[in-house]
């Protein structure tokens, strides 16, 4: 990962700045924007460029009733909403979609840590919801840091 990306990402996730969410990378509830950690990067980048988030036109129902949260907006980027788009990935530096760490369990998607196991995925045992600090602390540790090919 592109290293001054990873700071500015670990201190936006430590600064208090975005409220947390889960399952989508950036949705509003009760007229409060609330991202996933992933969601953080993708505004880190959309801010960096000069860029807005698009207002889905979607409501992820299913989603709202399996999870109890109830989403008002949701947003994407690049026609994603749950996942990094390739222009993210590429910008920061990153290898995937939704980048794995290091964690006590061994490799972890960093969607996993933000919102528990997924009701789709297979069981991944002792991993709960992480908080951004927690995250954070575990990109700083657990997510290499490589100066970018020019």
């Amino acid at each position: 990962m592109n290293p001054e990306v990873k700071k500015k990402w670990i201190e936006a996730l430590k600064s208090g700045k975005y409220k947390q969410g889960r399952l989508t990378l950036r949705h509003t509830i009760k007229g409060e924007d609330a991202f996933c950690c992933l969601g953080v990067l993708c505004d880190l980048y959309l801010k960096e460029n000069g860029l807005q988030w698009e207002e889905s036109p979607l409501r992820l129902n299913a989603v709202n009733i399996l999870h109890n949260i109830q989403m008002e907006h949701m947003y994407l980027i690049d026609g994603a909403w749950g996942i990094l788009p390739s222009k993210v990935i590429e910008w920061a530096g990153l290898e995937c979609h939704d980048p794995s760490v290091v964690y006590s369990t061994g490799r972890v998607p960093l969607s996993t840590l933000n919102d528990g196991p997924r009701i789709s995925s297979k069981p991944v045992s002792k991993i709960t919801p992480q908080t951004f600090i927690q995250i954070a602390d575990i990109i700083e540790k657990g997510l290499s840091s490589t100066t970018p090919m020019l």
